[in-house]
This record gives C-alpha cells, structure tokens and sequence, in this order.
C-alpha cells in the first residue's frame, strides 16, 4: 500500500470509530432516558398508591378520635351529674345537721 491509501484507510476507520461512537452514544442516550422515564412513572405510581393509602388511614384515625371525644364527652357528662346528686346529698346532709333550712 501506498503512503496515501494508508492515510486514507486510517481516515476511514477513525470516521467509522466516531460514528460508532456517535451512535452508541445517542442509543445510550435514548435508552437511559427512556429507563428514567419509566422509574418516573412507576414512583409516581407508588407515590399515588402510599397517598391514597395514608388518606385512609387517617381518615380511620380521625373517625376513632372522633368516637374516643364523643366517648370522653359521655363520662364527663356522667361525672358531672353524679357530682351535682353528690353537691346536693352534701348540702342536705349540711342543712340537717346544721339546721340551715333554706
């Protein structure tokens, strides 16, 4: 081979390189983007699944509070009125044995 034909084979074989390089460099490209487009879509996926999933379970939460503050306002009640019969059994007890009929 002559001197030009070598230059001229090495010029093809680097243009042949770089376009290799070129190409498998979009097609990695395009694959790592299609890749973190799909792990997108399947955290968003996730995403929506743990919120609807927490939306429930506070809202179980918030319903047993709820029946736990009606529950408490119950007793209190309860307690209030056994305190008002116990005032009153208290201040008859105190008028007969003080004589303070009023």
């Amino acid at each position: 081979m002559t001197e030009p034909q070598v230059w001229t084979v090495i010029g093809v074989l680097a243009a042949a390189l770089f376009g290799t390089i070129a190409a498998l460099t979009g097609q990695v490209n395009r694959t790592i983007t299609v890749q973190i487009g799909g792990l997108r879509n399947e955290m968003q996926a996730e995403f929506r699944g743990l919120r609807a999933e927490m939306t429930a379970e506070f809202a179980v939460v918030r319903a047993e509070m709820r029946a736990d503050r009606a529950e408490m306002r119950a007793s209190l009640a309860e307690v209030s009125a056994r305190i008002d019969v116990l005032d009153r059994d208290v201040q008859s007890l105190i008028d007969r044995e003080f004589g303070t009929d009023s």
